[in-house]
């Protein structure tokens, strides 16, 4: 089934080709994707299907389909180790490592979630496309590859339907665990819209004409140079957990594209925490950020599931020291 999506272009957007408007809107499909839609009548401008090259006009109406599609073999299976909590003939509900890439994209065909997830149950899976135009087997949300924690797969199509559309309702409730640079005393919410960093296409960025966002934080325990955060997504935008806590300028320990890196922190914090800090920043070999709590309504039985996990070892070894 088709997901519709209609958008009505703004005074900025005027004169821009519609192809370019279209993926600077919806960071999930790439340009490219965009350009494979537009020639099968998938998007439309005030009703009438036009060219990629088309130049956007004040208040244009603009409806894009976005089909699912079948593999087509293009992703390799691959006999990967899964850390598989639950799985049943809709769902699986699965653990994923820090350091797994979800699915293929950006140069990397292999070792994914997605090579793990077509090798143990077969072409039969659901998918989407994704935003740089790859296949995504039975992937209906993703971690960053340096996140560790739950994800859900469906096995389905119709599990894929139901629980695509609860992620798009914010039917899902998510809580990740942070330990952010800084300290910070007191819980906080950042409700600031996220929109791909013009200036840097890896990043994403706040921005007034981006997608809203927002993202709860409650304070688990604070030092003088860490605060450790429970982070509670409110909608799920690529990096959005890792973009607000740079808006507040309290980025995620190991979190170099945002501002966390090692060497820019230390030279803050007080000679008499460096110690502390420094073995915190031992441990913190990638982005400090794990997702371990998930619940949602089963696409089958319609009956609540939630599902926890603890933080890895080396969460646990950096977290320590916040103290």
């Amino acid at each position: 089934m088709a997901e519709r999506i209609s958008l009505t272009a703004q005074a900025e957007a005027v004169g821009k080709r519609l192809d370019v408007w279209l993926a600077s809107e919806q960071n999930r499909i790439s340009r490219s994707a965009i350009q494979k839609l537009i020639p099968e009548g998938l998007v439309l401008v005030n009703g009438k299907s036009v060219k990629s090259g088309y130049k956007i006009r004040s208040n244009d109406n603009v409806i894009l389909e976005m089909p699912d599609v079948r593999l087509d073999g293009s992703i390799e299976a691959e006999n990967i180790d899964l850390d598989i909590l639950y799985e049943d003939n809709h769902i699986a509900v699965i653990n994923k490592k820090a350091g797994m890439v979800v699915h293929p994209g950006a140069g990397i065909r292999n070792g994914t979630l997605a090579n793990a997830l077509l090798y143990r149950y077969g072409s039969k899976l659901p998918t989407a496309e994704g935003e740089d135009g790859a296949e995504r087997p039975g992937i209906v949300h993703r971690l960053d590859k340096e996140t560790s924690g739950l994800m859900v797969v469906a096995l389905n199509d119709k599990a894929h339907r139901a629980l695509s559309a609860a992620f798009s309702e914010r039917k899902v409730k998510k809580e990740y665990r942070a330990i952010v640079w800084g300290a910070i005393e007191d819980d906080f919410t950042v409700d600031q819209r996220i929109k791909r960093d013009p200036s840097n296409p890896l990043r994403m960025a706040v921005n007034s004409a981006g997608r809203d966002s927002l993202t709860e934080f409650k304070v688990v325990r604070y030092s003088s140079f860490a605060t450790l955060l429970n982070a509670h997504p409110q909608t799920g935008r690529t990096h959005q957990i890792r973009v607000h806590t740079s808006y507040r300028s309290h980025p995620i320990v190991g979190d170099d594209l945002y501002g966390g890196a090692r060497e820019l922190w230390m030279k803050r914090v007080d000679p008499l925490h460096r110690h502390k800090a420094a073995r915190m920043a031992d441990a913190a070999q990638r982005v400090m950020l794990h997702a371990g709590y998930l619940s949602f309504t089963h696409p089958s039985t319609k009956r609540k599931r939630e599902f926890s996990v603890d933080i890895p070892d080396d969460f646990k070894e950096a977290e320590k020291w916040i103290i």
